[in-house]
């Protein structure tokens, strides 16, 4: 007996499960690029952290590296890890600069001429803290689209009927659904926990939906 064919929504579901185990692992490898970096560039013999390195340098004489070299062997060295894990994946090697930052953006969506001024700019107070809150949510945002976006390649115009009877939309909408519409409503719809926000509604579709009429009281 032939296998059922999955619909729409069970693929998408399926997919959208695969994309949130991509997404978390990117996020742990943003992590272990920056940590890595520290250990490599920031950390002396005895295990201690130096971040004003960043600031005034590391060693002396002739061991002497500037804060700008540090600067870049500090960003070289996050990139570098992210292409290590691509390289890996398929099993091939990239030995040119630029392919190699184009693969830390492709993948990550790491903005290298980003990094070096965020890093330039803030010098030793580019600690962890302060990296994930100024500089790595672009990254995120970059990354996120290309995660999840796979997730709804598969629907069609066919599909927007019954997605927006399934969304709860069928009286709230002035017109029907674009494809591009209906595919990031299903993004945002998965991605709050299989409910639709008002907010994400009028984000998206905000020219077509109505207000959400109130329930009327009992008396």
């Amino acid at each position: 007996m032939a296998e059922k064919e999955k619909g729409y929504l069970e693929k998408h579901q399926e997919l959208h499960k695969g994309a949130d185990v991509a997404f978390d692992t990117f996020q742990l490898h943003h992590r272990n690029a920056y940590n890595k970096a520290v250990e490599e560039h920031l950390t002396d013999k005895e295990g201690d952290v130096h971040y004003e390195w960043l600031d005034k340098g590391k060693g002396d004489g002739d061991d002497k590296v500037s804060a700008s070299k540090l600067k870049k062997k500090f960003t070289k060295e996050m990139r570098d890890f992210y292409v290590k894990k691509v390289e890996k994946k398929l099993d091939t090697e990239v030995k040119d600069d630029f392919t190699r930052n184009a693969i830390a953006k492709a993948w990550y969506g790491v903005d290298m001429g980003l990094l070096d001024e965020h890093i330039g700019k803030h010098g030793s107070k580019f600690k962890w803290e302060l990296y994930q809150q100024a500089t790595l949510p672009y990254f995120v945002r970059e990354m996120r689209p290309q995660v999840y976006r796979p997730t709804t390649d598969h629907i069609t115009e066919e599909d927007l009927p019954d997605l927006t009877k399934k969304l709860g939309l069928e009286d709230r909408l002035t017109s029907g659904l674009s494809l591009k519409q209906g595919k990031e409503l299903l993004q945002a719809w998965s991605a709050g926990g299989e409910q639709l926000s008002e907010d994400a509604l009028r984000e998206t579709v905000g020219e077509i939906v109505q207000p959400k009429k109130e329930k009327k009281k009992k008396k």
